[in-house]
């Protein structure tokens, strides 16, 4: 490094030093990851493991009142377990990325189920008020009971 570019750090570092208070007060360490700021290896964990696993009580599925594939299908679809081509191309295997009723975005298992003009249209049919919240509750509700945001 020349003389220059050492001033000119020396410059930067002098300027963010000026911006610093200091006080007399002694310093505190407070553990971000709990409500009292202190540490426990409890609380140390679970910043770790926050978002790795979810915690959805799934059970509303399956005491549903409904046939045995739909359940699973919520199931699947709630778990974000749909093979989907986001989830094909995620695996590396050959797929059309586009949706293939209506070849507009990506597919995904909430457009197959809730945004595609052709989805709209099966549910258009029933009631689909209903359905589609039904859906969209399910979904937020296993998007919050895992720490990620609401979709809809």
């Amino acid at each position: 490094m020349d003389l220059f570019e050492l001033m000119a750090q020396f410059i930067v570092l002098w300027d963010a030093v000026q911006q610093i208070q200091l006080t007399d007060r002694p310093d505190e360490i407070v553990w971000r990851w709990s409500a009292n700021g202190t540490y426990t290896s409890k609380s140390a964990y679970l910043a770790q493991m926050r978002g790795t696993f979810c915690n959805f009580d799934a059970q509303a599925i399956w005491h549903a009142h409904t046939e045995g594939k739909h359940r699973f299908f919520s199931w699947l679809l709630v778990k974000e377990k749909i093979l989907t081509a986001d989830k094909l191309l995620a695996r590396n295997w050959p797929c059309e990325s586009n949706c293939v009723l209506c070849d507009e975005v990506t597919e995904t298992a909430a457009h197959m189920c809730l945004q595609c003009p052709f989805a709209k249209q099966v549910l258009h049919e029933y009631n689909p008020h209903q359905v589609v919240q039904l859906i969209k509750e399910e979904v937020n509700l296993r998007r919050v009971a895992c720490g990620t945001p609401e979709v809809f």
